[in-house]
């Protein structure tokens, strides 16, 4: 049995056999889907692609001249991570006020006889909702009847005519449609207006996944924001208005650290104002009922040293104040946009500085997040953790400096309490008049502190900039068209046109179970391959007689050659018996051509017709059917009297005669065998057409009796499964002498006959041979 593996089915040979043979279909598909090509050229939607490119200030390359004046570091919080903007930027807050400024929340678009297009600067209507949050995805179809009607088509509305500025009621809600000023009627035409609500979250969605944001260059403080849609026009739009919201809102962030501070010292200030008015009225009181106006020498070297001593106890007050405002808010704030930075208040501890700006920015990117997004979400909680775990750290660190703090001041507590001890020595008056000028002083360095950080904050609030510009805005001349790519389009048609064809036919040809080629028979059998027998393109039966010079005349004759080589050497006559697997593959065809053909060449033949089920080879002869084999074989005629002679010289058929009841029987009876051995003596060759091997036992009866055994396989018409069956009786002994004919083989083709059959040398035939072709 031949072995699957070795068939070929993706050779080079193949592929060209398959293209060139149904070279049609290849042409056929090939335009189709050009057509189809050309079609989503011609009336595809137009897609644009749009960006505009931001700078963006680093922490290194940011430079502003009131803080260096001031001696300011810009350790204030500002926006260095790039992936922090990527993400602010296509933050749903940002974009959703772009989408509310611009109104894209609603969409109209102009119905035309094959596609409906975006029209965004020219608006010949406007659509007003009012209260339709339950029907987000509105869409309505509007027709202009006049300056003062229109037709409204929408399932959900009744009356569909309605006159502009009218209120229709939809659900609970309710909606306006109002005619543009600037809408002229031109030609009498009614334009027809689609109208899309999409409503803001819905809008604010679009543009978000439609963004495209990207750092240009690695080393570079430059982003990229992109975009693609339809109308080039209103994406534009979108582009250059939401560069402008993130420049404001960052400009706002940064003013926002400033106000904050800026309330949080004035609250402050007004504690210690109190305070200093007090202790200043005190004083003057007392300067006044003790006349006293100044210290001694020593009196004035005591009050001098307490008073650096207040100076450093103020400073630690304040920040005390400010780590239990900070604390404070932590405990009662979940945002924390408006926390106010320890450097904004003088406090230079960096580890707590790192901490609270790294909360800002973090908290910032939460809010960038959709808040519709459920707060499981792991991007979300991801964040949530992340602020916890800085909230966690700002704790310790309030502590621990706190803790410093203390022991500071405790410290400087003793040493006023030494200096307080040696004023005892003092008269009395003055040591009161020292501590109420301590006092003073303490709330004095304080206030004055406090007035020079609300200054200081002021002016680098006055000349705050956004760490971010606009370097190159988006216009409509530098879009790009995305879609339709019509190049591309094209190239895609032309291989699907050449790839789709290829892979039908070869699925039809994987699943085609027939016998295709030569190359099907070698490779499925191990049967010896006798030849090749072209198609028969006229009505003749006996083509050998009435076409001698015909291409399948000569593929007779080829084979006549090899089955010489087939046939021992004999005295007697060879018998050569022909069959194949079920009816319709030629074999009587065959058999009755190679009859002729020997007769023709001077050999004395007979051909028997052994198919006692369906016999039909008379009619080849123009003789009845009487009697023949049939008759022979249950003794009711002798040898003689079914013998007949044909039109051919040297050729003589036997008739199958009438339909036994028991053909098997028959043929297996020794009056077969007589028959055939005594024919043997008489003629030099006797050819037995037999029925179909895979239908009845008839044929293998006999098959052990004669010289050859040729089987017919006929070309896209004989079953794979056929030949497996044939090959198993071959490869078990249970036919031998066994050899194939390929009949019907179509040489056009010219795959998988490398057998010397493909082509013809028929010149030495002389003019006119071609002419004959059959």
């Amino acid at each position: 049995m031949g072995d699957f593996k070795d068939q070929e089915y993706f050779s080079i040979n193949k592929l060209i056999f398959l293209v060139s043979k149904n070279w049609f279909w290849f042409l056929i598909s090939l335009c189709l889907f050009f057509v189809i090509s050309l079609l989503i050229n011609r009336y595809s939607q137009e897609v644009y692609t749009n960006n505009t490119t931001l700078h963006i200030a680093s922490e290194d390359n940011m430079y502003n001249p009131i803080s260096q004046a001031l001696g300011q570091s810009n350790s204030s919080f500002s926006y260095t991570n790039f992936t922090d903007e990527i993400l602010f930027i296509s933050s749903y807050p940002i974009i959703y006020s772009t989408v509310e400024s611009l109104n894209f929340d609603i969409e109209y678009f102009i119905k035309g006889k094959l596609k409906t297009v975006e029209t965004y600067n020219w608006k010949p209507i406007t659509f007003v909702p009012n209260n339709l949050s339950e029907h987000y995805g509105l869409e309505l179809t509007v027709e202009i009847l006049n300056k003062k009607e229109f037709r409204l088509y929408n399932y959900e509305v009744d009356d569909n005519i309605f006159s502009f500025g009218d209120v229709i009621e939809l659900g609970e809600g309710s909606f306006s449609i109002l005619l543009s000023e600037n809408y002229i009627q031109l030609n009498e035409d009614r334009p027809i207006i689609v109208v899309k609500w999409l409503g803001l979250h819905n809008a604010t969605k679009k543009y978000k996944n439609k963004l495209e944001i990207d750092r240009l260059l690695k080393d570079a403080s430059i982003i990229d924001v992109s975009i693609s849609g339809e109308n080039l026009d209103k994406e534009t739009a979108f582009l250059n208005e939401l560069s402008e919201i993130y420049i404001n809102e960052n400009l706002k962030l940064k003013n926002q650290a400033t106000e904050n501070t800026i309330e949080f010292i004035d609250n402050q200030l007004k504690e210690t104002r109190d305070s200093l008015s007090a202790i200043e009225s005190e004083l003057l009181i007392f300067k006044k009922n003790n006349s006293l106006k100044s210290f001694d020498a020593d009196a004035e070297r005591f009050y001098d040293e307490i008073s650096e001593f207040q100076k450093q106890k103020s400073k630690l007050l304040i920040e005390q104040k400010y780590f239990s405002y900070l604390k404070t808010y932590l405990d009662q704030n979940l945002n924390y946009n408006d926390l106010v930075i320890p450097s904004f208040y003088g406090i230079n501890n960096d580890a707590l500085n790192n901490l609270t700006s790294s909360l800002v920015e973090i908290q910032l990117e939460r809010n960038s997040v959709d808040p519709k997004v459920n707060s499981i979400n792991p991007l979300k909680q991801g964040l949530s953790d992340k602020i916890n775990q800085l909230k966690r750290g700002i704790y310790e660190s309030i502590e621990t400096q706190k803790a410093v703090n203390l022991l500071v001041l405790e410290d400087i507590e003793n040493r006023i309490s030494l200096s307080e001890s040696l004023l005892k020595n003092l008269p009395s008056l003055e040591r009161e008049l020292v501590n109420i000028e301590r006092q003073y002083k303490l709330s004095e360095s304080i206030y004055l502190f406090l007035m020079e950080k609300e200054s200081e904050a002021g002016i680098l609030g006055a000349g705050n900039v956004s760490d971010v510009r606009i370097l190159e805005p988006a216009i409509v001349q530098k879009s790009n068209l995305v879609s339709p790519n019509s190049r591309q389009n094209y190239l895609i048609a032309l291989l699907i046109g050449l790839i789709f064809p290829f892979i039908v036919l070869t699925i039809i040809d994987l699943l085609n179970n027939n016998v295709l080629s030569l190359k099907d028979v070698t490779n499925i059998t191990s049967i010896p391959f006798i030849g090749l027998i072209g198609k028969k393109f006229s009505g003749f039966d006996l083509v050998v007689f009435e076409k001698p010079k015909s291409k399948l005349a000569e593929t007779f004759r080829n084979v006549r050659s090899n089955i010489e080589f087939l046939i021992k050497k004999s005295d007697k006559g060879k018998s050569i018996l022909i069959t194949s697997s079920v009816s319709g593959e030629g074999k009587t065809f065959c058999a009755k051509n190679f009859a002729a053909l020997y007769s023709m060449a001077g050999k004395k033949t007979v051909i028997i017709g052994a198919d006692l089920r369906k016999p039909k080879m008379y009619l080849s002869f123009n003789h009845d059917n009487n009697k023949g084999l049939s008759n022979y074989l249950s003794g009711n005629a002798e040898i003689s009297e079914i013998l007949t002679p044909t039109k051919i010289d040297n050729l003589y058929f036997i008739p199958s005669g009438p339909i036994p009841p028991n053909p098997a029987e028959l043929l297996e009876s020794k009056e077969m065998i007589l028959l055939i051995e005594e024919l043997k003596l008489t003629f030099d060759y006797v050819l037995i057409d037999t029925p179909p091997i895979c239908l009845v036992s008839d044929a293998l009866i006999l098959m052990d009796k004669v010289d050859l055994n040729i089987y017919v396989v006929r070309q896209n018409y004989t079953k794979k499964d056929f030949l497996n069956y044939v090959d198993d009786l071959y490869i078990n002994k249970k036919i031998k002498n066994l050899s194939i004919l390929l009949n019907d083989a179509d040489f056009s083709i010219g795959y998988g006959y490398s057998y010397g059959y493909g082509r013809y040398n028929y010149s030495s035939y002389g003019k006119g041979y071609y002419d004959d072709h059959l």
